[in-house]
């Protein structure tokens, strides 16, 4: 039962559910039977859209109620953020995601199931789509760059079809793993100074108020300029600071992964398998994690944590209750075993 489940919520995230089995997800949601994990991405999912409304093809009107729906739903959860974390740790918060969600849901099948209106769309010249992410998170965009974003952060993604650039713009700090793609550059604007890369992981530190922006290659090669000043380029383990009054910068050789150790605190299972979520685990807790079964490489975690205090426990729960037939056990020593079998 997990594995359909888990199937359909898949199904689901990936806007290829059918009308049938997008009510199966609204009722196991209701009922709070999708666990902890698969309820919180479908309150992802359906937020993202609320945030960003004008990726849906439904009229101005729907538009303007989708965002009422934001409003109501957000004054209901006492000091939610319009990018909760976690929304699946207590009841109350089981009771907002789900209004959320069935509340919006005929704004989002609008969108989905109007053929005629979608190939409407398709003869239009392409128009820029703007998506914003706030504060501390990680995602993808939908090229599929995984950014991770730091406290008081944002970051907002300009695309349109066809485009020949992917093009961003930030405020704050985050780290790029940009996805590879030759034939469209990935450009990030920050206070600025301009970026420039094919596909590479990278960090920028560009604070509004600062006077510095800082640029820190952890892979591949990086092209860095400020327009009337300079351009150049970065190899790994390499970190630049532009002065952004004046222009000036310097280069130095830096360790990256101490450089940018801001981003520790997260916990970032990007299905991954679970013998690498268990080295990842054993590495932010120092302790011996094995994982035993049956063609485990088919079992594979899609999960963040991006609490400082999110604790080993917690994590093996959401893994736990987002796999079939899988659980842990821990030893009087503090070793952990996970046991599984395979993940069809």
């Amino acid at each position: 039962m997990k594995t359909t489940i888990h199937d359909l919520v898949h199904r689901f995230l990936n806007n290829t559910a059918t009308v049938g089995e997008r009510e199966h997800v609204m009722r196991l949601l209701v009922e709070g039977r999708l666990g902890k994990l698969l309820g919180e991405q479908v309150y992802q999912h359906q937020l993202f859209y609320l945030n960003n409304p004008r990726l849906l093809a439904v009229p101005h009107d729907e538009r303007q109620r989708s965002a009422h729906v934001k409003r109501r739903t957000l004054e209901t959860i006492v000091g939610v953020t319009a990018n909760p974390a976690y929304p699946w740790q207590s009841s109350p918060w089981v009771a907002a995601a789900a209004m959320l969600v069935v509340l919006v849901l005929a704004v989002i099948w609008v969108a989905q199931q109007s053929h005629a209106e979608v190939q409407q769309m398709a003869k239009r010249p392409a128009v820029e789509r703007e998506a914003v992410y706030q504060g501390r998170q990680f995602f993808h965009l939908t090229d599929n760059t995984a950014v991770t974003l730091n406290h008081g952060s944002e970051l907002r993604y300009s695309s349109a079809p066809g485009a020949f650039m992917r093009e961003v713009t930030l405020k704050g700090e985050a780290y790029f793993d940009v996805a590879h793609d030759p034939t469209r550059p990935f450009i990030i604007h920050a206070n600025g100074v301009t970026v420039k890369v094919l596909g590479t992981a990278f960090n920028v530190r560009a604070y509004t108020g600062q006077p510095e922006v800082r640029v820190t290659v952890v892979r591949g090669l990086v092209d860095v300029r400020k327009p009337g000043n300079f351009q150049t380029l970065l190899h790994p383990d390499q970190e630049l600071a532009v002065d952004v009054a004046s222009g000036h910068f310097a280069r130095q050789s830096v360790d990256a992964a101490e450089a940018i150790g801001w981003n520790r605190g997260f916990i970032i299972l990007d299905s991954v398998d679970l013998q690498t979520a268990a080295a990842i685990l054993e590495k932010r807790f120092g302790r011996k994690i094995t994982v035993e079964g049956s063609d485990i490489g088919t079992c594979h975690i899609a999960a963040v944590f991006v609490e400082d205090d999110v604790t080993l426990t917690r994590v093996l729960d959401a893994i736990t209750q987002s796999l079939p037939d899988t659980h842990y056990t821990i030893s009087p020593g503090g070793d952990v075993v996970l046991h599984t079998t395979a993940c069809r």
